[in-house]
């Protein structure tokens, strides 16, 4: 086992078995008692029209059915790592970052979903769009049944892009370099 964060923290690593090849973007996802939300989720990446991905699920010492989900996929570009207990959202973001190996670095909550072209359209406008940093979306809110409750959009303007960072990843791709420079890591 490999030891990420303070020195009690042991994780586990699912290796893809072909790790030569870099993808194109990493999805980060930090998993903390997300079950009945999460299938959905990961689905989501499965489904989307861009498939040179990876997806870094970092499960957060979850205590529901959330290890099981995840254990439940055989896809290779599903990167699995198990902390034994919660290190908190923002470092096992920080750690998903760390293990990244995408150029484009995409955030997906393990409660949320992507449409189907997300990616595809994101990375799209990022290549056309080489001065531009980060890119996000607006989105929509359901209720548990599926009913539309409200809507969000992102921030647009650059002061508070930077203030509102941690609230405003829901959605978004960023260069990792661009990552590393707003101190990510």
């Amino acid at each position: 086992m490999k030891s990420h964060g303070r020195s009690s923290q042991r994780a586990r690593l699912r290796r893809p078995s072909d790790m030569s090849k870099l993808p194109r973007v990493s999805v980060l996802m930090t998993i903390y008692n997300a079950g009945p939300w999460l299938r959905e989720a990961i689905e989501s990446i499965l489904a989307q029209t861009y498939v040179d991905w990876e997806l870094i699920a970092i499960e957060n010492g979850s205590t529901d059915e959330s290890p099981a989900i995840l254990a439940s996929y055989k896809d290779s570009r599903i990167r699995l790592i198990g902390l034994h207990e919660n290190m908190g959202r923002t470092p096992a973001l920080r750690l998903a970052f760390d293990l990244a190996r995408g150029e484009y670095i995409a955030i997906l909550d393990a409660d949320d979903l992507a449409e189907r072209t997300r990616l595809q359209k994101q990375i799209a406008f990022m290549d056309t769009h080489g001065d531009v940093a980060v890119v996000g979306t607006w989105a929509v809110r359901i209720d548990s049944a599926g009913k539309e409750v409200g809507r969000w959009a992102p921030a647009t303007d650059p002061a508070q892009l930077v203030t509102s960072w941690g609230s405003r990843t829901r959605s978004c791709i960023l260069r990792r370099c661009t990552g590393r420079s707003l101190r990510v890591r």
